[in-house]
């Protein structure tokens, strides 16, 4: 029966524990592995930075032809204004040359007599 006593018997002291220090919990280990790329990945890698570079030298030329093509429309405007602007003077000293009233003091200053149905006019 003292066996049977013994068994029950707890123990009722605490075990005095060390303190304890909070540890962190440490970061998974990383792994210095470096994962390789597949020759099917090097293949699209390099085909696909070939295509960005192949656009990106296209986009140069297109924009260097479109700044040329306005210079030359510029050009082209300017001379356009300065052919238009030499008719207009034209015009005009062909107008001021056949006055009739100068016509009339020409006449007059050589003892000349101007019949205005005899004065012809070239008109565009």
């Amino acid at each position: 029966m003292m066996m049977d006593n013994a068994a029950r018997v707890t123990q009722t002291e605490i075990p005095a524990s060390k303190p304890q220090t909070q540890s962190h919990p440490k970061a998974a280990p990383v792994h210095k592995t470096r994962v390789r790329f597949s020759p099917l990945e090097k293949l699209l890698s390099c085909t696909i930075g070939l295509v960005v570079l192949g656009f990106a030298v296209a986009t140069v030329f297109a924009q260097v032809s479109v700044i040329q093509t306005e210079h030359s429309f510029h050009d082209t405007q300017v001379h356009i204004t300065k052919v238009n602007t030499g008719i207009a003077n034209f015009q005009q000293a062909v107008s001021e040359l056949t006055d009739s009233s100068r016509l009339s003091a020409f006449a007059k200053a050589h003892g000349l007599t101007v019949i205005e149905g005899s004065v012809k006019q070239a008109v565009k």
